[in-house]
Protein backbone atom coordinates (compact mmCIF):
# COMPACT_ATOMS: atom_id res chain seq x y z
CA UNK A 1 0.00 0.00 0.00
CA UNK A 2 2.84 2.39 0.81
CA UNK A 3 4.60 1.97 -2.51
CA UNK A 4 1.29 2.17 -4.39
CA UNK A 5 0.44 5.42 -2.64
CA UNK A 6 3.87 6.86 -3.38
CA UNK A 7 4.23 5.74 -7.00
CA UNK A 8 0.86 4.87 -8.56
CA UNK A 9 -2.02 6.10 -6.37
CA UNK A 10 -4.61 6.64 -9.13
CA UNK A 11 -7.92 4.85 -8.80
CA UNK A 12 -7.66 4.35 -5.03
CA UNK A 13 -9.00 6.59 -2.26
CA UNK A 14 -6.30 7.42 0.29
CA UNK A 15 -7.14 8.24 3.92
CA UNK A 16 -5.50 10.96 5.99
CA UNK A 17 -5.15 11.62 9.71
CA UNK A 18 -7.02 14.54 11.34
CA UNK A 19 -3.86 16.64 10.97
CA UNK A 20 -3.86 15.99 7.20
CA UNK A 21 -0.91 13.58 7.20
CA UNK A 22 -1.04 10.36 5.19
CA UNK A 23 -2.09 7.14 6.89
CA UNK A 24 -2.39 3.59 5.56
CA UNK A 25 -4.26 2.04 8.47
CA UNK A 26 -6.21 -0.96 7.26
CA UNK A 27 -9.55 0.04 8.79
CA UNK A 28 -9.34 3.49 7.17
CA UNK A 29 -8.29 2.14 3.77
CA UNK A 30 -11.26 -0.21 3.71
CA UNK A 31 -13.66 2.51 4.87
CA UNK A 32 -12.76 5.15 2.27
CA UNK A 33 -12.71 2.54 -0.52
CA UNK A 34 -16.02 0.93 0.44
CA UNK A 35 -14.52 -2.46 1.32
CA UNK A 36 -16.11 -4.78 3.86
CA UNK A 37 -14.35 -4.74 7.22
CA UNK A 38 -17.01 -5.24 9.87
CA UNK A 39 -14.74 -6.03 12.81
CA UNK A 40 -11.47 -4.11 12.62
CA UNK A 41 -8.64 -5.82 14.54
CA UNK A 42 -10.50 -9.13 14.61
CA UNK A 43 -7.93 -11.53 13.16
CA UNK A 44 -10.09 -13.22 10.52
CA UNK A 45 -11.84 -9.98 9.57
CA UNK A 46 -8.45 -8.30 9.11
CA UNK A 47 -7.29 -11.15 6.87
CA UNK A 48 -10.33 -10.77 4.60
CA UNK A 49 -9.87 -6.99 4.57
CA UNK A 50 -6.18 -7.33 3.65
CA UNK A 51 -7.10 -9.64 0.76
CA UNK A 52 -9.70 -7.09 -0.40
CA UNK A 53 -7.11 -4.31 -0.33
CA UNK A 54 -4.68 -6.48 -2.32
CA UNK A 55 -7.41 -7.07 -4.90
CA UNK A 56 -8.01 -3.33 -5.03
CA UNK A 57 -4.36 -2.73 -5.97
CA UNK A 58 -4.48 -5.54 -8.52
CA UNK A 59 -7.59 -4.07 -10.13
CA UNK A 60 -6.52 -0.41 -10.12
CA UNK A 61 -2.76 -0.76 -10.63
CA UNK A 62 -2.21 -4.20 -12.20
CA UNK A 63 1.30 -3.47 -13.52
CA UNK A 64 2.57 -2.39 -10.10
CA UNK A 65 0.81 -5.33 -8.45
CA UNK A 66 2.34 -7.87 -10.83
CA UNK A 67 5.79 -6.30 -10.52
CA UNK A 68 5.78 -6.37 -6.71
CA UNK A 69 4.48 -9.94 -6.71
CA UNK A 70 7.21 -11.08 -9.09
CA UNK A 71 10.09 -9.40 -7.24
CA UNK A 72 9.30 -10.86 -3.84
CA UNK A 73 12.07 -13.47 -4.02
CA UNK A 74 15.50 -12.88 -2.47
CA UNK A 75 17.46 -13.48 -5.68
CA UNK A 76 15.27 -11.09 -7.66
CA UNK A 77 15.69 -8.37 -5.05
CA UNK A 78 19.47 -8.78 -4.97
CA UNK A 79 19.61 -8.71 -8.77
CA UNK A 80 17.82 -5.34 -8.76
CA UNK A 81 19.63 -3.55 -5.93
CA UNK A 82 23.22 -4.64 -6.63
CA UNK A 83 23.60 -3.18 -10.12
CA UNK A 84 25.32 -0.09 -8.74
CA UNK A 85 22.37 2.07 -9.77
CA UNK A 86 19.91 3.89 -7.53
CA UNK A 87 16.53 2.28 -6.88
CA UNK A 88 13.28 3.29 -5.22
CA UNK A 89 12.78 1.90 -1.70
CA UNK A 90 9.58 2.14 0.33
CA UNK A 91 9.80 1.22 4.02
CA UNK A 92 8.40 2.24 7.39
CA UNK A 93 11.97 3.25 8.28
CA UNK A 94 11.43 6.39 6.19
CA UNK A 95 9.08 9.11 7.53
CA UNK A 96 5.42 9.35 6.58
CA UNK A 97 5.96 12.94 5.43
CA UNK A 98 7.67 11.54 2.31
CA UNK A 99 5.20 8.63 2.03
CA UNK A 100 7.84 6.29 3.48
CA UNK A 101 9.66 6.36 0.14
CA UNK A 102 13.07 7.49 -1.11
CA UNK A 103 15.79 6.63 -3.60
CA UNK A 104 18.67 4.54 -2.29
CA UNK A 105 21.87 2.84 -3.34
CA UNK A 106 23.64 -0.18 -1.92
CA UNK A 107 26.87 0.57 -0.07
CA UNK A 108 27.79 -3.00 0.81
CA UNK A 109 26.63 -6.29 2.26
CA UNK A 110 26.90 -6.93 5.99
CA UNK A 111 29.67 -9.37 6.77
CA UNK A 112 28.34 -11.33 9.75
CA UNK A 113 26.96 -14.77 8.93
CA UNK A 114 23.71 -13.97 10.73
CA UNK A 115 23.28 -10.96 8.42
CA UNK A 116 23.49 -12.93 5.19
CA UNK A 117 21.51 -11.12 2.52
CA UNK A 118 21.40 -7.91 4.54
CA UNK A 119 22.67 -4.78 2.78
CA UNK A 120 23.63 -1.32 3.96
CA UNK A 121 21.89 1.26 1.79
CA UNK A 122 22.28 5.01 1.60
CA UNK A 123 19.30 7.37 1.34
CA UNK A 124 20.09 9.56 -1.66
CA UNK A 125 17.75 12.25 -0.38
CA UNK A 126 20.73 13.45 1.71
CA UNK A 127 24.11 14.93 0.80
CA UNK A 128 26.69 12.39 2.08
CA UNK A 129 29.49 14.96 2.48
CA UNK A 130 29.05 15.55 6.27
CA UNK A 131 29.48 11.84 6.98
CA UNK A 132 32.66 11.06 5.02
CA UNK A 133 35.13 12.32 7.63
CA UNK A 134 33.35 10.92 10.68
CA UNK A 135 35.23 8.42 12.81
CA UNK A 136 33.78 4.96 13.40
CA UNK A 137 32.56 6.05 16.86
CA UNK A 138 30.98 9.19 15.45
CA UNK A 139 29.21 7.09 12.84
CA UNK A 140 27.88 4.81 15.59
CA UNK A 141 26.62 7.81 17.54
CA UNK A 142 24.90 9.27 14.46
CA UNK A 143 23.38 5.87 13.69
CA UNK A 144 21.75 5.44 17.08
CA UNK A 145 18.21 6.60 17.58
CA UNK A 146 17.59 9.73 19.64
CA UNK A 147 14.63 11.89 20.64
CA UNK A 148 16.71 14.98 19.95
CA UNK A 149 15.32 16.49 16.72
CA UNK A 150 18.56 18.42 16.16
CA UNK A 151 20.86 15.41 16.34
CA UNK A 152 22.71 14.51 13.14
CA UNK A 153 21.21 11.28 11.82
CA UNK A 154 23.06 8.89 9.56
CA UNK A 155 20.88 8.23 6.49
CA UNK A 156 21.93 4.58 6.23
CA UNK A 157 19.48 1.71 6.67
CA UNK A 158 19.60 -2.06 6.48
CA UNK A 159 17.71 -3.88 3.76
CA UNK A 160 17.14 -7.63 4.08
CA UNK A 161 16.67 -9.17 0.67
CA UNK A 162 14.65 -12.11 2.00
CA UNK A 163 12.05 -9.89 3.73
CA UNK A 164 10.13 -8.98 0.54
CA UNK A 165 11.28 -5.34 0.57
CA UNK A 166 9.29 -2.89 -1.58
CA UNK A 167 11.93 -1.95 -4.15
CA UNK A 168 11.64 -0.89 -7.77
CA UNK A 169 13.84 0.62 -10.51
CA UNK A 170 14.44 4.36 -10.42
CA UNK A 171 12.67 4.65 -13.77
CA UNK A 172 9.26 4.31 -12.09
CA UNK A 173 9.82 7.63 -10.33
CA UNK A 174 7.93 9.86 -12.75
CA UNK A 175 7.47 13.59 -12.19
CA UNK A 176 4.22 13.14 -10.23
CA UNK A 177 5.83 10.59 -7.91
CA UNK A 178 8.85 12.85 -7.44
CA UNK A 179 6.55 15.62 -6.30
CA UNK A 180 4.62 13.32 -3.95
CA UNK A 181 7.75 12.11 -2.14
CA UNK A 182 9.55 15.47 -2.31
CA UNK A 183 12.59 14.18 -4.18
CA UNK A 184 13.71 14.86 -7.73
CA UNK A 185 16.07 13.00 -10.06
CA UNK A 186 18.57 15.88 -10.05
CA UNK A 187 19.06 15.61 -6.27
CA UNK A 188 19.45 11.84 -6.52
CA UNK A 189 22.06 12.12 -9.28
CA UNK A 190 23.96 14.89 -7.52
CA UNK A 191 24.25 12.91 -4.28
CA UNK A 192 25.26 9.78 -6.19
CA UNK A 193 28.07 11.71 -7.85
CA UNK A 194 29.26 13.01 -4.47
CA UNK A 195 29.15 9.53 -2.97
CA UNK A 196 30.86 7.66 -5.81
CA UNK A 197 34.54 8.68 -5.29
CA UNK A 198 34.42 7.92 -1.55
CA UNK A 199 32.03 4.97 -1.70
CA UNK A 200 34.59 2.29 -0.74
CA UNK A 201 36.15 4.31 2.10
CA UNK A 202 32.76 5.26 3.56
CA UNK A 203 31.45 1.69 3.30
CA UNK A 204 34.50 0.31 5.10
CA UNK A 205 33.85 2.64 8.05
CA UNK A 206 30.22 1.58 8.13
CA UNK A 207 31.15 -2.10 8.18
CA UNK A 208 33.60 -1.43 11.02
CA UNK A 209 30.82 0.39 12.88
CA UNK A 210 28.35 -2.47 12.42
CA UNK A 211 30.97 -4.98 13.58
CA UNK A 212 31.67 -2.91 16.69
CA UNK A 213 27.97 -2.50 17.50
CA UNK A 214 27.39 -6.23 16.98
CA UNK A 215 30.29 -7.06 19.29
CA UNK A 216 28.88 -4.77 22.01
CA UNK A 217 25.44 -6.29 21.57
CA UNK A 218 26.83 -9.81 21.80
CA UNK A 219 28.83 -8.89 24.89
CA UNK A 220 25.73 -7.51 26.57
CA UNK A 221 23.71 -10.56 25.59
CA UNK A 222 26.34 -12.97 26.88
CA UNK A 223 26.53 -11.16 30.21
CA UNK A 224 22.79 -11.40 30.76
CA UNK A 225 21.47 -14.44 32.60
CA UNK A 226 20.12 -17.02 30.18
CA UNK A 227 16.47 -17.94 30.41
CA UNK A 228 14.71 -20.84 28.71
CA UNK A 229 11.90 -18.60 27.41
CA UNK A 230 14.35 -16.65 25.24
CA UNK A 231 16.81 -19.50 24.64
CA UNK A 232 14.11 -21.31 22.67
CA UNK A 233 15.14 -19.18 19.67
CA UNK A 234 18.81 -20.21 19.85
CA UNK A 235 18.43 -23.48 17.98
CA UNK A 236 15.99 -25.92 16.44
CA UNK A 237 14.19 -28.54 18.49
CA UNK A 238 14.74 -32.19 17.55
CA UNK A 239 12.04 -34.11 15.71
CA UNK A 240 11.53 -36.33 18.75
CA UNK A 241 10.92 -33.33 21.00
CA UNK A 242 8.63 -31.77 18.41
CA UNK A 243 6.49 -34.91 18.57
CA UNK A 244 6.50 -34.81 22.36
CA UNK A 245 5.59 -31.11 22.34
CA UNK A 246 2.49 -31.85 20.28
CA UNK A 247 1.59 -34.63 22.70
CA UNK A 248 2.06 -32.29 25.67
CA UNK A 249 -0.33 -29.72 24.24
CA UNK A 250 -2.95 -32.44 23.73
CA UNK A 251 -2.39 -34.25 27.01
CA UNK A 252 -4.61 -34.32 30.08
CA UNK A 253 -3.55 -32.26 33.08
CA UNK A 254 -2.65 -35.27 35.24
CA UNK A 255 -0.33 -36.57 32.47
CA UNK A 256 1.47 -33.29 31.84
CA UNK A 257 4.55 -33.60 34.01
CA UNK A 258 5.16 -37.23 33.02
CA UNK A 259 6.72 -35.86 29.81
CA UNK A 260 9.52 -34.04 31.64
CA UNK A 261 11.81 -37.08 31.76
CA UNK A 262 11.11 -37.91 28.10
CA UNK A 263 12.18 -34.52 26.71
CA UNK A 264 15.75 -34.34 25.41
CA UNK A 265 16.13 -30.58 25.09
CA UNK A 266 17.00 -28.95 28.42
CA UNK A 267 15.19 -25.76 27.38
CA UNK A 268 11.92 -27.67 27.04
CA UNK A 269 12.49 -29.42 30.37
CA UNK A 270 12.63 -25.99 32.02
CA UNK A 271 9.70 -24.59 30.05
CA UNK A 272 7.33 -27.47 30.89
CA UNK A 273 6.71 -26.42 34.54
CA UNK A 274 6.11 -22.85 33.37
CA UNK A 275 3.70 -24.12 30.73
CA UNK A 276 1.73 -25.82 33.47
CA UNK A 277 1.80 -22.77 35.74
CA UNK A 278 0.72 -20.39 32.98
CA UNK A 279 -2.10 -22.57 31.69
CA UNK A 280 -3.25 -24.41 34.82
CA UNK A 281 -2.34 -22.13 37.76
CA UNK A 282 -4.90 -23.64 40.15
CA UNK A 283 -3.44 -27.14 39.68
CA UNK A 284 0.02 -26.41 41.10
CA UNK A 285 1.32 -28.34 44.07
CA UNK A 286 2.82 -26.39 46.98
CA UNK A 287 6.35 -26.93 45.65
CA UNK A 288 5.32 -25.98 42.12
CA UNK A 289 3.53 -22.88 43.40
CA UNK A 290 6.61 -21.85 45.39
CA UNK A 291 8.87 -22.26 42.33
CA UNK A 292 6.44 -20.31 40.13
CA UNK A 293 6.07 -17.48 42.67
CA UNK A 294 9.84 -17.20 42.93
CA UNK A 295 10.17 -17.04 39.14
CA UNK A 296 7.49 -14.31 38.92
CA UNK A 297 9.14 -12.36 41.72
CA UNK A 298 12.51 -12.23 39.97
CA UNK A 299 11.03 -11.68 36.51
CA UNK A 300 8.97 -8.68 37.62
CA UNK A 301 10.98 -7.11 40.44
CA UNK A 302 14.68 -7.75 39.82
CA UNK A 303 16.43 -4.43 39.28
CA UNK A 304 14.47 -2.31 41.74
CA UNK A 305 13.37 0.92 40.04
CA UNK A 306 14.61 -0.47 36.72
CA UNK A 307 12.65 -3.70 37.03
CA UNK A 308 9.74 -4.45 34.73
CA UNK A 309 7.17 -3.46 37.34
CA UNK A 310 9.26 -0.51 38.47
CA UNK A 311 9.29 0.95 34.98
CA UNK A 312 5.60 0.15 34.55
CA UNK A 313 4.53 2.06 37.66
CA UNK A 314 6.90 4.93 36.90
CA UNK A 315 5.34 5.34 33.44
CA UNK A 316 1.85 5.33 34.97
CA UNK A 317 2.90 8.11 37.36
CA UNK A 318 4.27 10.16 34.45
CA UNK A 319 1.03 9.80 32.50
CA UNK A 320 -1.12 10.58 35.54
CA UNK A 321 0.64 13.95 35.94
CA UNK A 322 -0.51 15.08 32.51
CA UNK A 323 -3.13 17.80 32.83
CA UNK A 324 -5.23 17.23 29.71
CA UNK A 325 -6.34 13.65 30.33
CA UNK A 326 -9.99 12.81 29.80
CA UNK A 327 -11.99 11.01 32.53
CA UNK A 328 -11.84 7.82 30.45
CA UNK A 329 -8.06 8.05 30.18
CA UNK A 330 -7.71 8.56 33.94
CA UNK A 331 -9.97 5.57 34.50
CA UNK A 332 -7.71 3.45 32.27
CA UNK A 333 -4.64 4.57 34.22
CA UNK A 334 -6.33 3.57 37.47
CA UNK A 335 -7.22 0.18 36.01
CA UNK A 336 -3.63 -0.34 34.87
CA UNK A 337 -2.41 0.60 38.34
CA UNK A 338 -4.74 -1.98 39.90
CA UNK A 339 -3.61 -4.57 37.34
CA UNK A 340 0.06 -3.98 38.20
CA UNK A 341 -0.68 -4.28 41.90
CA UNK A 342 -2.67 -7.47 41.32
CA UNK A 343 0.23 -9.28 39.62
CA UNK A 344 2.89 -8.02 42.02
CA UNK A 345 4.38 -11.14 43.63
CA UNK A 346 4.70 -11.31 47.39
CA UNK A 347 8.20 -12.46 48.40
CA UNK A 348 8.63 -15.36 50.76
CA UNK A 349 10.75 -14.93 53.88
CA UNK A 350 14.03 -15.79 52.15
CA UNK A 351 13.43 -13.23 49.39
CA UNK A 352 12.33 -10.56 51.87
CA UNK A 353 15.61 -10.98 53.75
Amino acid sequence: MRITRALRPDGIEWPVNPDGSATNRLELLTKVNGLAHDQAHDALSDVHATIAVAKLIRDKQPKLYDYMLNIRGKKDVIRLITTGDAFVYTTGKYPKEVLHTSAAIVLGEKQAKRDSGSFLIYDLRHDPTPFFDMSVDEIIDAWQWSRDPDKVRLPVKSLKANNCPAVSPLGVLDSAAQERIGLNIETIQRNMNILKPRHAEFTEKLLQATAKMDAERDKTYESEPKDCDTQIYEGFVSDADKTLSRAIRASKLDELMSYEAKLQDNRLKQILPRYKARNYPTSLSSDERKAWDEFCYHRLLDGGDNSRLGKFFKRLEEKARETELTPDQRYLLEELQLYGESIMPVPDDSQAD
